[in-house]
């Protein structure tokens, strides 16, 4: 237990499991008022799964519903349900609720989504979330008309603004892709989108170099990660990132179909798809911000705060 960071440890919820804990939990809470001597006053709080809704590698994700004890009549969350045993090591575990715990603090919680704590079965670790129901931008880009340059500016902004929170607090993210960016507001109203899934977010301690593993999603892992060229800052992976999400915002499309493509781009720069980017009618300085994020050299790709100061971004933009 020497090994779980202090958020981590704060952030676990007591939880009795029902006899089929696949459908019911309780979560046990102990209230004392400051100027109140007498005993903590015991709550409790009733969970009951509805759904599945989401999954991958990790577990899964399913959507409860409070039966009893929430703050209000149907209140919802999200729950990630992690396999343990075959997840690498419990460290990894931690450093992804370190994470959590860290940026579902109230002052972050305009960029990402919020956890309400963890908790831990016989075979499974819990991590219980804020519902999202209008979904990932995956499924939005990819089942609704093209998004305007105007669009993408905006939710730029936002993804590299909460990046900007995660580096100066020394976190990479390491799997930002579109699924893992979720809607809390969509057209017809402003757009306003959050960060998901620190699962193999990683704490950049004193020390430590570039990472050591090739870990991340296919089609959005930046050269270095796959040894096209030398690893440097480790924030540099997910500006890469930024730079794959604004392509496929665009064009619907990755801009590297195979590991070929992207070694023929590391080689040779102007083999990138710039035209792809002109036939959805970005713009030429759109167009020059996405090769500052996708610059095949890491330590040349700009960062989070200097994205932010791009001329591309000048226009004014709307903000949730």
């Amino acid at each position: 237990m020497s090994q779980i960071p202090d958020l981590v440890r704060d952030s676990e919820l007591e939880t009795h499991f029902r006899p089929d804990c696949s459908i019911e939990t309780v979560h046990a809470y102990h209230q004392r008022s400051v100027r109140s001597r007498r005993q903590p006053l015991p709550r409790s709080e009733h969970w009951r799964r509805v759904k599945r809704i989401g999954g991958g590698g990790f577990g899964s994700v399913w959507l409860e519903q409070c039966t009893q004890g929430g703050r209000g009549d149907g209140e919802v969350r999200a729950v990630k349900q992690i396999e343990i045993d075959q997840h690498s090591t419990q460290l990894d575990c931690y450093r992804e609720l370190e994470a959590i715990a860290k940026f579902s603090q109230r002052k972050y919680e305009e960029w990402f989504v919020k956890s309400f704590g963890w908790y831990k079965g016989p075979a499974h670790l819990f991590i219980a979330m804020e519902y999202l129901e209008l979904g990932d931008l995956y499924t939005y880009v990819h089942r609704s008309p093209p998004l305007s340059e105007s669009e993408v500016k905006d939710i730029t902004y936002q993804i590299l603004d909460g990046l900007r929170l995660m580096h100066e607090n020394e976190f990479t993210h390491r799997d930002l892709k579109l699924h893992n960016i979720l809607l809390k507001s969509c057209p017809p109203n402003e757009w306003w989108v959050k960060i998901a899934d620190f699962g193999i977010s990683k704490r950049i301690e004193d020390g430590l170099g570039a990472p050591t593993t090739t870990k991340g999603t296919p089609g959005y892992m930046a050269p270095e990660l796959l040894g096209f060229t030398e690893r440097s800052l480790p924030y540099a992976i997910d500006i890469w990132a930024v730079g794959e999400v604004m392509f496929q915002m665009f064009t619907k499309e990755p801009t590297f179909k195979s590991p070929g493509q992207l070694a023929r781009y590391v080689n040779n720069p102007s083999n990138f798809p710039s035209s792809l980017l002109r036939a959805a009618r970005v713009s030429q300085l759109g167009v020059d911000f996405i090769l500052s994020l996708m610059c095949p050299v890491p330590d040349d790709r700009i960062t989070a705060q200097e994205a932010l100061n791009h001329s591309w971004m000048d226009q004014s933009l709307s903000h949730p």
